[in-house]
């Protein structure tokens, strides 16, 4: 319940008769017995009924996924759509307003329709609220659970109405997993107590897992300390020997936590000190410094990247150390540029160094690999969404010419399923930009291997 580190990968197929496979999809949670209501219906009224179903499934689970969307000006013509159904949005509704009404208009169909819905449940619509939790209800909460040898408790911050839960970490428990090998490490972080999470961290990322199940154990303490604060995420792996976790309604993670950002920022300005006694990086070093910069911000990462090699170490550290706008990062900002135009690199940058050369060959090979997947990802999505692109064209026509409930329906699901995928899209196609962006700010660090 609380905390999946695993997540599945997503399964698209490129070509199929969506709306059929979506019915059948939907006509398989068959309740076991037809109400007395849908005995009395024709074929034909039991048809309209269940496209009517469908497609508000379809809306809702759109709504809740992009609750931003009722401004726009596509959704217009679902809401257009859904007039001519006879749902009328009240004036002004927000998304929250607009969920509930369908979800009742769904709710009386059910007796008309042998399609089960879905349950979806909108977040809670609290106040505008810190993400930060760090207080002596949480504290005291956790000191009561101690006591009473239960692992899962919750308690709620004063001031918001939200109820924060928290409890042990599920891992895979499949050896053949990716992510199994956090399940091992987590046993062994919570065999100690650790005084800081700066100290898990290293011993996280100087493990012998691999970047990816480095980055998903520690961010997931990251977000879990972002909530609790990093004393009770301590106290509880030291308390209950697991891994904890948190959950609450409508709660949206932090990508990677405060905790986090400060153990790279630290950890990566005292791997540069490093190059002050010694003639350069070691292969694990080096692994390490990449893996840690590819977590900052983008912003933050290339423009490290960038002092480090054309300013050298102290102006790469300091930048590390502050973070925020000022005059001299933005004196040191010029400074990259200009040294960048003219090609001259810092003397004691360890990017010329042969082994920092092969891993960054080793990594840009992996980063174009991983890239070529999205790209095979992108191009199912826009089959599918070719697909369903000639199905609008098609249920919208037949709508205007014929606007009975199931033509009504059936235009409503097509335009609220393709909107979906279309978010999916843009958001598949801005990781793979971004992929390129890591492969092309590693190449200018080595030209020669650009090839």
């Amino acid at each position: 319940m609380l905390g999946l580190l695993s997540a599945a990968a997503p399964q698209l197929q490129a070509q199929g008769r969506y709306l059929r496979k979506a019915a059948k999809k939907a006509a398989a949670s068959v309740q076991p017995a037809p109400s007395a209501a849908r005995k009395s219906l024709t074929a034909a009224q039991r048809a309209e009924f269940d496209s009517q179903a469908l497609a508000l499934q379809q809306l809702r689970r759109e709504i809740i996924r992009m609750p931003y969307l009722l401004g726009e000006e596509d959704f217009q013509t679902q809401l257009d759509l859904l007039k001519q159904m006879g749902i009328t949005p009240a004036p002004g509704a927000d998304a929250r307003t607009l969920f509930d009404q369908i979800t009742r208009a769904q709710q009386n169909l059910a007796p008309y329709t042998s399609l089960q819905s879905f349950p979806l449940k909108f977040p809670a619509n609290i106040p505008q609220a810190p993400l930060s939790f760090r207080n002596q209800t949480a504290l005291a909460a956790f000191k009561q659970a101690r006591e009473q040898g239960k692992k899962i408790f919750s308690w709620q911050a004063p001031g918001n109405p939200r109820i924060i839960y928290m409890g042990p970490a599920k891992f895979p428990s499949d050896p053949q997993h990716p992510l199994y090998a956090c399940r091992q490490l987590a046993n062994q972080l919570t065999k100690k107590y650790h005084s800081s999470l700066s100290a898990v961290f290293e011993i996280i990322f100087t493990s012998r897992l691999t970047p990816r199940q480095k980055l998903e154990l520690a961010r997931h303490l990251s977000q879990t300390a972002e909530v609790t604060g990093p004393d009770l995420v301590l106290f509880y792996m030291d308390t209950f020997k697991q891994i904890p976790a948190v959950k609450a309604q409508g709660l949206v993670l932090p990508e990677t936590g405060k905790p986090l950002l400060t153990y790279i920022r630290h950890k990566e300005a005292q791997l540069i000190e490093t190059l002050q006694t010694t003639p350069g990086w070691t292969e694990q070093q080096a692994n390490l410094f990449l893996d840690l910069a590819a977590l900052l911000p983008r912003p933050e990462s290339n423009l490290l990247l960038g002092a480090l090699t054309y300013l050298g170490p102290a102006p790469a550290q300091w930048l590390l150390l502050h973070e925020q706008p000022s005059p001299m990062r933005q004196k040191l900002e010029e400074q990259i540029k200009q040294a960048r135009a003219q090609g001259v690199t810092a003397k004691k940058t360890p990017f010329n160094q042969p082994v920092f050369v092969q891993v960054l060959q080793a990594r840009i090979q992996f980063l174009n690999k991983l890239s070529i997947k999205y790209i095979v990802l992108l191009e199912n999505l826009k089959n599918r969404m070719d697909g369903l692109s000639f199905a609008q064209k098609e249920t919208a026509q037949t709508a205007r010419q014929v606007p009975t409930l199931n033509n009504l329906s059936q235009a409503l699901y097509v335009q609220a399923y393709k909107m979906r995928l279309n978010a999916l899209y843009n958001k598949v196609h801005n990781h793979v930009e971004d992929l390129e962006a890591q492969v092309r700010s590693l190449q200018t660090l080595c030209p020669q291997i650009n090839d």
